[in-house]
């Protein structure tokens, strides 16, 4: 080349050569040639970058690619590569030679592995000794260099770096550039980062276990002492440094003040990782008679057990809570033993175990009360109130979240009177009361907007959305559930979403798009199943119900209103089981079996007789009344009618705003039903099955 270019100009020649940068600094000969290549007018050297995404997708593109996810794997291919073209083709091989891809007639096509299989695609062995062959070459200052690099992670700051090094500044940098230029690593807004995590990862495990744990010690102090005023908000890499470092102390420490803030911006999957590398450094911590190392691991287990409860893992939440009592007791702490008792109280309460919660929480109460604590008392009070109005007892929930909201208003803790007000909102509108539950609402939204607390502001919109679908504004129903739900979704709160999908799948039933209401219950079905939430899966199973009911399909309604049935007479929550009992009822009449019907509603009348009800009574006198009517009690019949259409108008004259009124008697289906048949009742009597 280097005496052919001369020779080359009368004649037409197109040569194309490739090289690797560090080649061209290690060959005097190449870099020689490389440089009479730019001085010659026919000559042109062109420095090639990573891929662009829409680069890459245009490549993968002309694959004979045949799947069915095709997008979803060409973004996985894309993640992996991350624009490298032999990265993208070395992972292609590999998928081959592992028999994930193979080729059928003219296509290339998934080997009866899902995708989701396939997120983390290992480093092909050729890909590794690519990798590890550029590595070797690199020059012992380069090699620490990186490798402390890598132990900062995929991008650092240059600052950082030259406070853990411990070789001199001039050599830092002069070591950075050539990384940079062998693009090993890329400079960016003055930080740097690996031009791909896959070389980061294998420069990181080929350290040695000692020099690893020495570099993350040197950048556990470096960053110590660059953020020593800001400390707390480094929390999380300093835990991590320290954990790998070995200082056991350190890194319980640092992992206590990251969780914390991890909780706040329910960062779930980091706060986890971060209660498992402190409560891992406490085991490893010898045993000593120090109270702060035993409040440390209380903290933790604490933390652990809030994320534990919003991602629904409740015998792992469980677990940790009996770890929190043993805890406490060891530092003979009542208070923090209360603590994981009125937890214990919830989780039981979601769960349906009314009993069990009760009695964990009224000991929790005692303790409580024993200390003077007024924000624990208050705590206790509200799952008491909370397991008093799944059970139907909504006059006397309300009574004990008036009594938690008095002990709240008085120590000012106002993150839990929001708390508290929502929870009156949601027995005001169990009872009816719908302005009046409102009206609680409205006080959260007006008077603290400072709170920040994403879950209860997800529970609070949710409780608004069922409030909305109560009185039939299904709009602002689906609006505020919607949101609810979204921001459960992104917080990962899985014991929350079953509540925002089952009232979504409420309001689309209402508003007739059924398909879009059983894909919603169907979520929430499966969800609940994971996390234990018998009770909304009881509500679940009568949704879908309904919408069988809706469509016609009686026989299939009441397979769901039954297990619905069931679900609440095991919960003993009679308020429920008398609503599926009422709905039962219904489609036995629809389906034509009039004395089972009447058998149905009658059960619902004794119970509504003994004092149980539920938010709709008039649907249970209503039913009654059809039931009475299709056995030929016409007389009995229309006085249940009279009784129905008094209950539905009491409520009704309890809304002042007319809007309100207008929805709540005309766009609920129920309610339609019994205007029109309080209209008719001069007419004689008449019952159709297909109603």
């Amino acid at each position: 080349m280097e005496f052919g270019i001369p020779l080359l100009q009368q004649k037409r020649f197109f040569i194309v050569g490739t090289y690797r940068t560090e080649e061209a600094k290690e060959s005097d000969r190449l870099a020689e040639l490389i440089r009479t290549l730019e001085k010659h007018e026919h000559g042109r050297v062109i420095k090639l970058g990573p891929l662009a995404l829409h680069e890459t997708l245009e490549l993968l593109r002309q694959l004979p690619l045949r799947l069915k996810e095709q997008d979803l794997f060409y973004g996985l291919l894309s993640q992996s590569a991350e624009g490298n073209p032999l990265f993208l083709l070395a992972i292609l091989q590999n998928l081959f030679e592992r028999g994930y891809l193979r080729v059928k007639g003219r296509y290339w096509t998934l080997a009866g592995e899902r995708l989701e299989k396939l997120k983390e695609l290992a480093i092909p062995p050729t890909l590794q000794e690519l990798i590890l062959q550029r590595l070797n070459r690199l020059a012992n200052t380069d090699r620490q260099l990186l490798g402390l690099a890598s132990v900062l992670g995929r991008s650092f700051e240059t600052s950082l770096l030259l406070r853990a090094w411990d070789g001199g500044k001039e050599e830092c940098h002069a070591s950075l550039v050539r990384m940079v230029s062998a693009q090993l690593l890329a400079e960016k807004h003055g930080t740097f980062e690996f031009s791909h995590d896959r070389i980061r990862e294998m420069v990181y495990t080929q350290l040695p276990e000692t020099i690893r744990r020495l570099m993350h010690q040197r950048v556990m102090r470096a960053l110590e002492a660059q953020q020593s005023e800001q400390i707390n908000e480094y929390a999380m890499p300093l835990a991590r440094h320290a954990f790998e470092a070995e200082e056991w102390g350190k890194a319980m420490e640092y992992a206590a003040k990251a969780l914390r803030e991890a909780h706040r911006q329910c960062r779930l999957r980091d706060g986890l990782d971060l209660s498992a590398i402190g409560l891992k450094a406490a085991d490893m911590l010898p045993a000593s008679e120090d109270p702060s190392l035993g409040l440390h691991r209380y903290d933790l287990l604490d933390g652990r057990s809030e994320i534990l409860y919003l991602l629904g893992k409740t015998e792992e939440q469980e677990q940790t809570l009996n770890q929190m009592e043993i805890v406490a007791a060891k530092l003979n702490d009542g208070a923090k033993r209360a603590k994981a008792l009125v937890k214990k109280g919830g989780l039981y309460r979601a769960a349906g175990e009314f009993d069990k919660s009760e009695k964990v929480t009224q000991e929790a109460l005692a303790l409580y009360e024993k200390a003077g604590d007024k924000r624990g008392m208050g705590s206790c009070l509200m799952v008491l109130a909370a397991a008093k109005n799944l059970r139907g007892e909504y006059a006397n929930a309300i009574q004990t979240n008036l009594q938690a909201l008095g002990l709240l208003e008085a120590i000012g803790d106002r993150a839990n009177q929001v708390r508290c007000l929502g929870n009156l909102g949601i027995c005001h509108n169990n009872l009816g009361e719908y302005e009046e539950a409102l009206r609680y609402y409205h006080r959260i939204l007006e008077n603290f907007k400072e709170v920040q607390d994403n879950p209860n502001r997800a529970s609070d919109l949710n409780g608004l959305g069922l409030l909305y679908f109560n009185l039939g504004q299904y709009e602002k129903a689906l609006a505020h559930c919607g949101e609810a739900l979204a921001l459960r979704r992104e917080i990962g709160d899985r014991r929350g979403q079953v509540f925002s999908l089952t009232n979504l799948g409420d309001a689309c039933c209402a508003i007739g798009k059924y398909e879009e209401a059983l894909r919603y219950y169907q979520e929430a079905q499966k969800i609940c199943k994971e996390v234990g939430n018998r009770w909304i899966e009881g509500h679940g199973l009568g949704g879908i119900g309904d919408v069988h009911r809706s469509r016609g399909e009686h026989s299939e309604a009441l397979e769901y209103y039954s297990r619905a049935m069931k679900t609440f007479k095991e919960l003993n929550a009679n308020a429920e089981y008398l609503f599926y009992l009422t709905w039962a009822s219904r489609a036995h009449l629809l389906n034509g079996a009039k004395g089972i019907a009447l058998e149905f509603s009658t059960e619902a009348m004794d119970m509504l007789k003994q004092g149980w009800t539920h938010v709709t009574p008039h649907d249970t006198l209503f039913t009654h009344s059809l039931a009475l009517e299709a056995n030929g009690q016409d007389s009995e019949a229309a006085g249940h009618l009279e009784r129905a259409y008094a209950s539905l108008m009491e409520q009704a004259d309890k809304l002042k705003d007319n809007s309100l009124r207008d929805s709540f008697l005309n766009r609920i289906r129920a309610h339609r039903e019994i205007l029109d048949a309080w209209e008719k009742l001069d007419a004689p009597p008449h019952w159709s099955s297909d109603r």
